[in-house]
């Protein structure tokens, strides 16, 4: 596995996944297409979990993103979920969101997971 580095826009995020299990996505993700921008980072994803990973930490701090990004978030931390228990999930959001802690919630009820949640200052 190499390392997976896509470099930030203004519209995309930064995406650097090593191949000793540091995930991060960091910007903004508000891309025309979503799933079109993320498909490096899914097929990345999906070759990495098939090596039986033993610890993974996954970094969301995006500060803005729309909801086409969510959902590719959402199947990100699907594929890590199911083949990959050993999963840390730090995600970053403004204090006074309120939608996005629900989301994150919502996540780790449905997923079984615990999400650490940081601060943008």
């Amino acid at each position: 596995m190499k390392l997976l580095h896509i470099t930030p826009t203004e519209i995309t995020p930064e995406v650097k996944f090593t191949p000793e299990g540091d995930l991060l996505i960091e910007g903004r993700s508000i891309p025309d297409n979503a799933r079109e921008f993320y498909e490096p980072v899914l097929e990345w994803l999906l070759e990495y979990v098939k090596g039986n990973p033993t610890q993974t930490e996954l970094k969301i701090f995006v500060d803005y993103y729309n909801t086409p990004s969510s959902k590719m978030f959402v199947y990100m931390i699907d594929v890590l979920v199911v083949l990959n228990p050993n999963l840390d999930i730090v995600w970053k959001i403004y204090r006074d969101d309120e939608d996005v802690r629900e989301m994150v919630e919502i996540l780790e009820e449905s997923k079984g997971i615990k999400i650490k949640i940081k601060h943008f200052d």
